[in-house]
């Protein structure tokens, strides 16, 4: 619906099957907690629709169904707010109108989108202190330092196809030729759009191309990923559609090759062949991890699912850290208590009936930085982190402020017969037998 509104048919049809190629949809697919995306596409590419018919024809009746269709997506969730860039694109590619009707003609779709970030905003959602997330509203400094990082990753990832951990993604020089690349791609087809002498639904669609490069700025919010650039890859899609059409009209008006058609052609291996293959594996690879992240948990002690405190001295993976308690569901113990996140060996020291030290040789307990969800800021040996279940205090750190050697104090005995001690390995979960007062157990890796 949202290509037949911008383009002529063939390239309508083209686009979709590109869209529905995408890699940006196989993560997604697979992983629940980011199927999020999905629902805000699914209103967010009806919005953009609607909003570019009721702009045509200013029917009062498609003028409230676009705000209902961007109030919809905004409820999705917070990738809405990429939806925004496709309106600036939309209003830098559009002509002919006043200012006045021009602001008019935006209430359906910024109307509802501004009410909800004022909502997030006097709500006090968003994310504050972690590496991993950075929220322009609250850590500005954070978001614009990552920038050229992460926009340049994203670009390659959803123009190219590049694997956005490619170490080349690196160099400082790729990085700022993909951003004046992109920003050559949004001046031109605003500048090309606006040329024509015709008004809004008559330019091919380019502002497709322009709002794909605009929708990814709230995702530099986060580490890149080809999760995250769904919404991005409607534009994408538009464009290669738009592209291929005129492409294969080119060749068949002159047998000779020509810049269009050249360009069409890689667009087609990049998005119709390459894609294909990249979203198959990435389906495979997310499965499969999947179902290996899921099956160490049945290596969990059984006890384990029957105490009140589980004391998990070293965990491994995110799942463990971070989500064990809802993997378990109604076998998780009531408190589930990570004392260190490291794939390392770690020393655990008994220093009282109701204390422990852990410690690392090098590696930190817990990561930082861009990979700390929990944490961006660096820790100084004597820092305290309180919580109802125990004392942590911080005995040593790194150059970089990773703990290295933690005091826990809890607030019980832990020899108790409602605590179970255990650790994560290659194998999977252990039990780990707690050592006596003044004894320390090493846990291998």
């Amino acid at each position: 619906m949202l290509y037949r509104n911008t383009t002529v048919k063939p390239a309508a049809w083209i686009a979709t099957v590109v869209f529905a190629l995408s890699p940006t949809l196989a993560v997604p697919i697979v992983w629940l907690a980011n199927r999020s995306v999905l629902v805000s596409l699914t209103f967010g590419a009806l919005a953009l629709a609607l909003y570019s018919r009721w702009r045509d024809g200013r029917r009062g009746t498609v003028g409230v169904a676009t705000a209902a269709a961007f109030s919809t997506a905004a409820l999705s969730g917070e990738y809405a707010l990429c939806l925004i860039g496709y309106l600036i694109a939309f209003e830098l590619c559009h002509h002919g109108e006043s200012f006045r009707r021009r602001l008019f003609g935006g209430l359906p779709a910024f109307g509802p989108l501004v009410v909800y970030a004022g909502a997030r905003a006097a709500l006090g959602y968003g994310t504050v202190g972690t590496g991993f997330y950075r929220d322009p509203t609250t850590e500005l400094g954070t978001y614009l330092q990552a920038l050229p990082r992460t926009l340049s990753a994203l670009l390659a990832s959803a123009w190219l196809g590049v694997d956005v951990f490619a170490p080349w993604l690196t160099s400082r020089i790729l990085q700022a030729t993909l951003i004046v690349g992109a920003g050559f791609l949004v001046i031109g087809t605003a500048w090309t759009a606006r040329r024509q002498r015709s008004s809004a639904m008559t330019f091919s669609g380019s502002w497709l191309a322009c709002g794909s490069v605009l929708a990814l700025f709230p995702l530099v919010g986060t580490e890149p990923g080809p999760r995250l650039l769904g919404v991005a890859a409607l534009g994408i899609s538009g464009t290669v559609g738009i592209l291929l059409e005129k492409g294969i009209r080119r060749i068949r008006l002159r047998v000779r090759p020509s810049l269009v058609a050249g360009v069409a052609a890689l667009a087609a291996f990049i998005h119709l062949v390459a894609a294909p293959l990249q979203t198959r594996r990435l389906s495979f690879d997310e499965v499969e991890n999947e179902i290996q992240s899921l099956a160490r948990f049945s290596t969990m002690p059984q006890r384990v699912r029957s105490v009140d405190t589980a004391l998990v001295v070293r965990s491994n993976f995110g799942l463990t850290a971070y989500s064990a308690p809802f993997v378990l569901r109604e076998d998780a113990p009531r408190h589930w208590l990570v004392l260190s996140h490291t794939f390392e060996e770690t020393a655990a020291i008994r220093t009282s009936a109701s204390s422990v030290d852990v410690v690392q040789e090098t590696t930190p307990l817990f990561p930082l930085g861009v990979t700390g969800i929990v944490r961006a800021a660096p820790f100084r040996a004597g820092d305290v982190v309180e919580t109802t279940a125990l004392r942590a205090e911080v005995l040593k750190v790194d150059e970089a402020g990773r703990p290295l050697a933690v005091h826990y104090e809890f607030n019980r005995d832990l020899d108790g017969a409602d605590i179970a001690w255990i650790s994560e390995g290659q194998s999977g979960f252990s039990d780990v037998v707690p050592p006596p007062v003044g004894i320390g157990v090493r846990l291998a890796r």
